[in-house]
């Protein structure tokens, strides 16, 4: 069967590639029915099947490419592909991605409404997220020495997060050590400042910038965003938010959620909402002081 997949894919062009996608999303529960081996499909960056694909050819693609005419509206649209195999009971399937809100209302909505549940995975607990650093430490840099007590601090200045220890073990700080406070303070200086965190921040705020700096109201957004930064992790009312900067309620809800649309806040209880990334605070004060 997979032998006769490829030879179609092989010898097909740009004009079966709809065909050979919808043939290939079948395959994990085929083979799990066939094998009686139950797998699992986790999907990676979900939201860039929805934006990044265009069903024509290299030819026509580049043409339109040149005229500036390559928007999301023409993209075609696959993770309405996923209606019926998102529920399969021999290959689940786990959909994933950075860009939080607009999977949520993806997989929650449309064709894929009642076919996912959503869970928000939190960074790791302090101490798992030191376990995690040693590991990479021993992975990507076998010569680096780390107590228990230091990955314990670098995790905690981290809150845990995989991405920035991810960051911290990559890191082209020069002289990079985890001998002691000082060296982690500096390292996360520098990725906060010029490394990985930072790029992937700056990228972010760029992508982002229709919902963080559009206001009704004078300066709203970086007002909200500053007084996220001075209460870190304290879930704030959107009724309180709006007494303290002296704006209505509406104001405040309606540019609440753009930043929320931006994965900048993090709603609870239907109406708190929280800011609560220590790095990213960290880059805010770097960035705009």
């Amino acid at each position: 069967m997979i032998q006769s997949f490829l030879r179609r894919y092989d010898n097909g062009g740009y004009e079966d590639a709809r065909n050979h996608w919808d043939a290939f999303i079948t395959l994990p529960e085929t083979l799990a029915s066939y094998s009686g081996t139950r797998v699992a499909v986790i999907i990676d960056e979900f939201q860039d099947m929805k934006f990044y694909v265009y069903d024509c050819s290299q030819e026509f693609f580049m043409k339109m490419d040149a005229k500036g005419l390559l928007t999301d509206q023409a993209a075609t649209d696959l993770t309405a592909t996923y209606d019926r195999m998102s529920q399969s009971r021999k290959a689940p399937m786990l959909v994933s991605g950075s860009a939080v809100t607009l999977i949520f209302r993806t997989v929650m909505g449309g064709p894929l409404g009642g076919r996912f549940d959503f869970i928000y995975l939190k960074p790791l607990a302090v101490p798992d997220g030191a376990t995690l650093l040693r590991q990479l430490l021993r992975i990507y840099l076998p010569g680096a020495m780390i107590t228990s007590e230091n990955a314990l601090y670098a995790s905690a200045q981290t809150g845990g997060h995989p991405y920035y220890l991810y960051c911290l073990a990559m890191s082209k700080c020069e002289g990079k050590k985890f001998d002691d406070k000082d060296s982690i303070d500096r390292i996360i200086r520098y990725e906060i400042e010029n490394g990985k965190v930072y790029g992937f921040w700056q990228t972010h705020f760029e992508d982002n910038r229709k919902y963080i700096n559009t206001d009704d109201v004078d300066m709203l957004g970086r007002k909200i965003i500053y007084y996220f930064t001075k209460y870190n992790n304290q879930p704030v009312d959107t009724k309180a938010l709006a007494a303290k900067l002296d704006v209505s309620k509406k104001a405040v809800d309606k540019k609440i959620e753009k930043l929320y649309q931006a994965d900048l806040v993090y709603r609870t209880a239907a109406r708190f909402y929280t800011f609560n990334d220590i790095c990213l605070m960290r880059f805010i004060k770097f960035l705009y002081k």
